[in-house]
């Protein structure tokens, strides 16, 4: 029996066995083939949103040089009617010289007029007195040599009595003195013109003596006509006296770097050769940090072979362009950029060394005719990339609820057929049960009917005993009958059971009593062959 039963369990997990494995045969490539759709659609959906970014980044691109190129020629226009816009020099240098128009926009000139300087060698032995601690005999000198003849030597003595006068506190004598100095024009001390250091020196003196009012005044006028570039100096002059300057006037000059850069931009251009700026055309140049963009005119002076004309464009005007031009082209997919001929910043953001990798766009001056190249990098986020992520966010979802379902479905099928497989073995042990039980009666009913056929009249008997032995196959055939009537209306409940027309009713039965009723309804077919059944129960 055990065997029988291990068997059964054996059979049954191969069977379990040979299911998954045929449901995994059939399911599994199905899923796997779906799947590898998926990651394909998703890498050519991702292929073609780059492609699409990379053509629309190429059209912006164009755009916005179009735009630029439009707004130089637009800036060309305006300055041949005689306009220059804020933010724009006009430069002309020569081998001696650079101006800017409008005037007053160059802050300093690298090659200053040449002044007459003050005088030196009366003073030697005047300043020896003054170094060893004699003020007042040079200043007898200086004062005799004051009244001279040469101009030069006038100026330079005045120069050295103002600085005693103002050593011994002589405050009203040296403000004088430097106020003689200040209608001085023409002359310069030490390389600087005479009458912005008197004016510089009376604001000092100013200071030191607390007359704040007049100070005021006095800073106002000097940094107005400084500002103004009534004295032409050269870069270091500028900056000391400009740092000077707004000590005095205790705040900024108020001179944007903007300026600082056209100025030094226009230095930058005397000192460099015309002609091969002028082969170079135009270019984008950072000066001190700032950028400038440098565009060569074509007129040249009959009477200056060698004069170079220029245009210089500060940043604020290239930064109105280049925001202009953003919108023209309803940029969205990228930022721009633009560099120098060197490949430096000139204005934008720092594009990535691996931009070109990932679908930067780059148009160089070659290209474009513009004096700058032209970079539209792809951004980190952009609403094409979020578009992209949500369609791969909804097909993974959608391959993950595909695969769920697969599975699922086959877990199902699974049970499904497994049940189906254990109802019809089921079946099969029940139809094999109710044909063993049929079997018996339907035995005992084959073998009194055969007794009968053999001697269906029994001999008499003064004894009784045939009408007994005929009363015993009556009886036999009685059970047997009865029993396949039992077999056959519990099969018809059974019937009705399973289709609902009678209900299923559970109840307790003792054990001992059911085996009893077994034992005595088999125990006189057995004993008319010579067997005895017992039956021991504990109750």
């Amino acid at each position: 029996m055990k065997t029988l039963m291990a068997r059964k369990h054996s059979l049954r997990r191969d069977f379990r066995g040979r299911l998954t494995v045929v449901l995994l045969v059939v399911l599994l490539p199905p899923a796997a083939t779906l799947i590898w759709l998926g990651l394909r659609l998703l890498e050519v959906d991702r292929s073609l949103q780059a492609q699409r970014e990379i053509e629309g980044r190429e059209a912006a691109a164009a755009g916005i040089s179009a735009s630029l190129a439009q707004s130089l020629a637009e800036l060309d226009n305006r300055i041949a009617t005689g306009e220059t816009p804020e933010g724009v020099l006009r430069i002309t240098a020569t081998v001696t010289r650079v101006s800017g128009e409008p005037p007053g926009r160059i802050l300093w000139n690298p090659n200053p007029p040449s002044l007459q300087e003050a005088a030196t060698m009366p003073f030697i032995e005047s300043e020896k007195a003054e170094v060893r601690g004699h003020p007042e005999e040079a200043l007898r000198d200086y004062t005799e040599l004051a009244r001279a003849a040469s101009r030069s030597v006038r100026v330079g003595a005045l120069v050295r009595m103002a600085r005693v006068q103002r050593g011994q506190r002589r405050i009203d004598d040296a403000l004088n003195t430097y106020k003689a100095l200040a209608k001085v024009h023409d002359i310069a001390f030490n390389g600087a013109p005479v009458d912005l250091i008197a004016r510089r020196e009376i604001c000092r003196l100013l200071k030191d003596s607390h007359r704040l009012e007049v100070l005021r005044a006095n800073v106002e006028v000097l940094v107005s006509d400084f500002l103004a570039n009534r004295w032409t100096l050269d870069r270091v002059n500028w900056e000391l006296n400009a740092d000077d300057i707004e000590q005095l006037a205790e705040r900024p000059l108020g001179i944007s770097a903007e300026r600082k850069a056209l100025s030094a931009t226009a230095e930058w251009i005397w000192r460099n050769s015309g002609s091969a700026l002028s082969e170079s055309g135009p270019r984008g140049v950072v000066m001190d940090g700032i950028p400038v963009t440098i565009l060569p005119s074509s007129e040249t002076p009959q009477n200056e072979p060698r004069q170079f004309q220029a245009i210089a464009v500060g940043p604020s005007v290239v930064q109105g362009w280049l925001e202009h031009a953003s919108q023209s082209a309803s940029v969205k997919a990228g930022r721009f950029s633009l560099l120098t001929e060197s490949g430096e910043l000139f204005m934008g953001g720092a594009p990535d060394s691996g931009d070109a990798g990932r679908g930067g766009v780059r148009r160089n001056p070659s290209d474009t005719g513009l004096p700058w190249t032209v970079v539209l990098s792809p951004t980190e986020a952009s609403r094409a990339a979020a578009s992209f992520d949500g369609r791969r966010r909804l097909l993974v979802l959608g391959l993950i609820a595909i695969v769920l379902l697969l599975a699922g479905g086959g877990y199902v099928l699974w049970r499904v057929t497994e049940r189906e497989l254990a109802v019809a073995r089921l079946q099969t042990d029940f139809v094999a049960t109710v044909s063993h039980e049929f079997r018996t009666p339907l035995t005992s009913l084959r073998h009194i009917t055969e007794l009968l056929q053999e001697d269906d009249e029994f001999p008499a008997d003064p004894s009784g005993a045939g009408r007994e032995r005929r009363k015993t196959f009556y009886a036999a055939l009685e059970r047997s009958t009865e029993r396949l009537h039992r077999l056959v209306e519990s099969l018809l409940d059974f019937s009705r059971m399973e289709t609902g027309r009678k209900p299923w009713r559970l109840e307790s039965v003792d054990a001992g009593v059911l085996t009893a009723g077994v034992v005595s309804e088999f125990q006189s077919e057995v004993e008319a062959r010579g067997f005895r059944i017992d039956l021991i129960a504990d109750r």
